[in-house]
């Protein structure tokens, strides 16, 4: 049979799976007739599919024998690869159905310092007890990190301080816990030593802060400002909630942290809260996703983590 480059083409954009699926059968029973009985099809069918894909393939994929059939060298060959793209196939169906069952799938999330070292964890450790397939890729970021990837679609969710909806119209929020600020210094910083100390007394120490523009940052700027005070001096910048505790816990730095660190888990034993009178507006820790872009249900099952987190621990 002659070879036609340009049918052997047309075969692979052609190619179905009801195509594949007859010919396989006709292997497996050895012949035309009993591949027929076996779809419940018609023998002429069968005889078509066949005799057309190898008229496409320019080569005979079977001998005919009065015994029936036998694979020819092509036949083998094509034989081969047509059970892995059905399994293949089949398999693809699975995962797919898995997916939209939310029990499968890859869930890529953005992380902000204050929600890593809190609710983040549990959460995960929480999904996969109940979803061992769902696999999650963290990320750690600051907000304006985590609001790139969100709109360049590399991550499906934001966790962390919730940005305004005001100021980022594509965006929505979902809060899931308040946890304020608090400030912290080493257990025998000089301060501590005062009756009441003051945020005048404080600023006379150097402070170490979130990086600037960060929400953060700017609660306290609006802080300071709010209470008549000039911010302190500023030298260290960190979103690291591990880097602040080890500079303050090493030296006369103040710094802010999240207040869950003293209200949950184990306690720090490096520092301690500084009271002073310094109020500090922050939002809450949520959930932050692209109001135009669809939840996945394994995304839905991690969302669900964390609401369970927050409510059973975070929130009595």
């Amino acid at each position: 049979m002659p070879r036609d480059s340009t049918l052997t083409k047309r075969f692979l954009k052609e190619i179905k799976m009801r195509d594949l699926r007859i010919t396989l059968a006709v292997a497996d029973n050895g012949g035309i007739l009993k591949a027929a009985e076996s779809l419940n099809i018609t023998q002429p069918t069968v005889t078509r599919c066949v005799h057309d894909l190898e008229s496409r393939l320019g080569v005979s994929l079977f001998h005919r024998t009065s015994r029936g059939v036998t694979l020819t060298p092509y036949g083998e060959t094509f034989v081969q690869r047509g059970r892995q793209i059905v399994a293949d196939v089949g398999m693809l169906g699975a995962e797919i159905d898995a997916m939209a069952h939310g029990t499968k799938g890859q869930v890529h999330v953005g992380v902000m310092p204050a929600a890593i070292n809190t609710i983040v964890p549990q959460a995960l450790l929480e999904l996969q007890r109940s979803y061992p397939d769902i696999s999650v890729l963290v990320q750690e970021g600051s907000e304006v990190d985590l609001l790139s990837g969100l709109r360049k679609r590399s991550i499906d969710m934001a966790i962390g301080r919730l940005p305004s909806e005001r100021d980022n119209l594509d965006v929505c929020n979902e809060v899931l816990l308040n946890d304020p600020l608090c400030f912290v210094v080493r257990l025998d910083h000089p301060m501590l030593s005062e009756k009441r100390p003051t945020v005048a007394q404080s600023v006379l120490y150097p402070w170490i802060f979130p990086e600037r523009n960060s929400l953060v940052h700017r609660a306290l700027e609006s802080a300071f400002r709010t209470s008549g005070h000039e911010l302190p001096k500023v030298a260290i910048y960190s979103t690291s909630i591990t880097c602040i505790a080890r500079v303050v816990a090493e030296s006369d730095y103040i710094g802010p942290l999240p207040l869950s660190m003293f209200r949950y888990g184990a306690r720090p034993t490096s520092f301690t809260q500084l009271n002073i009178d310094l109020p500090s507006t922050i939002s809450p820790i949520g959930i932050t996703k692209l109001r135009d872009r669809e939840t996945l249900p394994s995304a839905r099952r991690l969302e669900d983590a964390l609401r369970s987190v927050c409510l059973e621990k975070f929130n009595e």
